[in-house]
């Protein structure tokens, strides 16, 4: 619970960090535009406080979550009550509305598909076009940075309210228990004995 609330807090003032370099960028915007009023491209300036605000805040909803997972499981442990139920969702949808919480899943097109981009890859394209339709998650167009200096922006994926509603009812569950390792095969005693030595 204290390693819960330190995180908190650490999120809490970096992401306080991360309005005040928002607010640079925007003045810096705001003087440029005045100074160029056919100003198309971003000052250096402000895109450098963009990319500060962005690295500050990058690991914030991972922290979030891992926060909440430890308050919700010592709360249920003090607590037990019965789990919002989810038997509605199938197993790839609820870890994919996990990774989203996260903040670990973008969208991307390109030449016209689209492709989905996870942290760890486990999250498939026809998983998220289904929660969409369902209603747990929202696509927010061109919200993410891009793969790479000057291409496009991403869409980021966001929890809706019943998502986030969905994810909530995950975080008191205990971890999976990791699969027992096979016992190693005890060797099998010789059968034979090697030559009597004389003396």
């Amino acid at each position: 619970m204290i390693d819960a609330v330190v995180r908190i807090k650490q999120v809490a003032y970096l992401s306080g960090e991360a309005a005040h370099h928002l607010a640079e960028a925007q003045a810096a915007v705001t003087a440029a535009a005045l100074a160029d009023p056919e100003l198309t491209a971003l000052p250096d300036t402000a895109a450098e406080q963009i990319q500060l605000a962005q690295e500050l805040t990058a690991l914030a909803p991972e922290a979030a979550v891992e926060s909440a997972t430890g308050i919700a499981r010592e709360t249920h442990r003090r607590r037990p009550s019965a789990t919002t139920a989810t038997h509605s969702l199938a197993t790839a949808e609820l870890s994919a509305l996990h990774a989203v919480a996260r903040g670990h899943v973008v969208m991307a097109r390109s030449q016209g598909r689209e492709y989905v981009h996870s942290r760890d890859g486990s999250v498939r394209i026809g998983t998220l076009r289904s929660l969409e339709g369902e209603g747990p998650i929202v696509r927010a167009p061109a919200t993410a940075a891009p793969a790479f200096h000057g291409g496009p922006a991403h869409d980021r994926i966001r929890l809706t309210v019943r998502g986030a509603a969905a994810v909530a009812a995950l975080l008191a569950l205990p971890p999976a228990a990791p699969a027992a390792a096979p016992a190693p095969a005890m060797p099998a005693a010789p059968t034979t004995t090697g030559p009597a030595r004389s003396r």
